[in-house]
């Protein structure tokens, strides 16, 4: 949903680096009262109905109002009509033709945000275009630098959209606006707009639809032909009888892989899953001599670069706490520097120890694996964990732990 479109770049205010990361869609009903997001200042427009002011310059002036660029005039006014929510929304109306952004349902005020937190841009959208329009309408960023675009979906039912962003400075602005031709006839109707620190947001459930999954988890032990099958928990896990998916190095030939692939990984409780896996540049393989027949073998590069790279497909949409194991050794300081990727969201390095810890016999994090926390899967429905060397030249991969939390 999200298209590789320049965001507005304003230079009279303060600039904020926001990168794009997951943005979706959810089409209503909706469950009443569900959900958890903070609206800005007013963005529940719970106001008597009025005309906003309209203003052809992005200015700041406190509220809410309506910016026209060159080319392009319309109206907007806090209407009940509007309401998603509470007794008012706003429904905004092009009067004249305009091929691009033109229109914008702006806040007159700068956002305070915490530079490198994750944050949710949101907001609820129907459309009331007639048919054959071709406009599309979208939630974006101003005051800022960089791309948060967030498209609704070219039907007339409320749908909430939201997408995720990390500011690189202390302010950004909210806009509703639109994404191409537009002209007398098209409309839409906007509520609830919010920007909400990503571990407190919430989207809202809809009605009719099947509530979230338990969590699930998925394992994977990296080895050979001859590692032994592996039952029961690690650092995390449900149950002693555990299932845990075996990735061999081995080509069957007598050769190595330097590319391999897992089709439908079962999870922990042996059903199917959609997930496919694969894993690119680990045919080498030993033993680091510890008691286990996951961690005791690690797999790591042979000549094709220093990096190991497993991706995950066909994800169940959702959040996710993965585990990801790697240690050669000895020496102590052959350890692993993990990044994990997701839905356009770099969620940063993480690295097992350099030190003895790693050979306890208790799992313990920042020793023999990393964890990944409040991971987002999108409509990409993807994710990709990249093992790097640490503090010695050589990366390692053990195994992982995906868990299916909701």
């Amino acid at each position: 949903m999200i298209s590789p479109r320049n965001a507005v770049l304003l230079s009279s205010f303060i600039m904020a680096t926001c990168f794009a990361g997951l943005a979706d869609v959810i089409r209503g009903p909706f469950v009443s009262e569900t959900g958890n997001w903070h609206t800005v200042t007013n963005g529940g427009f719970e106001s008597p109905p009025q005309s906003l002011l309209v203003l052809s310059t992005y200015t700041l002036t406190g509220d809410w109002y309506l910016f026209t660029s060159a080319g392009s005039s319309g109206t907007a006014a806090y209407t009940p009509e509007a309401a998603y929510r509470g007794s008012a929304g706003v429904r905004i109306r092009p009067t004249s033709t305009y091929n691009g952004p033109g229109i914008a349902l702006t806040l007159g005020q700068l956002v305070p945000v915490i530079p490198g937190r994750q944050y949710v841009l949101s907001g609820f959208i129907r459309r009331l275009t007639p048919d054959g329009s071709t406009s599309s309408i979208l939630l974006d960023l101003w005051g800022a630098s960089g791309d948060i675009l967030v498209y609704s979906d070219a039907v007339p039912d409320w749908q909430f959209v939201y997408g995720i962003f990390t500011p690189g400075g202390s302010t950004v602005g909210i806009r509703a606006t639109n994404g191409g031709p537009t002209g007398p006839g098209d409309a839409w109707d906007v509520d609830e707009l919010a920007i909400t620190p990503l571990e407190a947001f919430r989207a809202p459930d809809r009605a009719g639809v099947v509530p979230p999954e338990p969590p699930r988890l998925l394992n994977i032990n990296f080895g050979t032909d001859g590692t032994p099958a592996r039952r029961g928990p690690a650092a995390t896990g449900f149950t002693g009888d555990d299932v845990w998916n075996r990735y061999s190095r081995d080509d069957g030939a007598g050769g190595f892989r330097s590319i391999g692939t897992l089709h439908d990984l079962d999870w922990s409780d042996g059903s199917a899953s959609p997930v496919d896996l694969t894993i690119a540049n680990a045919p080498g393989a030993w033993s680091n001599g510890y008691p286990d027949a996951m961690f005791g073998v690690y797999l790591y590069p042979l000549g094709g670069g220093p990096n190991v790279t497993v991706t995950l497909q066909d994800l169940p949409v959702g959040r996710y706490t993965l585990y990801a194991y790697g240690h050669g050794g000895p020496p102590d300081v052959q350890n692993t520097v993990f990044n994990l990727q997701a839905s356009g969201v770099d969620y940063g390095d993480l690295a097992t120890a350099s030190d003895a810890s790693w050979k306890s016999p208790q799992w313990i994090e920042g020793a023999q694996y990393v964890r990944f926390s409040q991971v987002f899967v999108g409509a990409e429905r993807s994710m990709t964990l990249t093992a790097k060397s640490g503090a010695h030249p050589q990366a390692s991969i053990n195994g992982l732990q995906l868990v299916f939390e909701s």
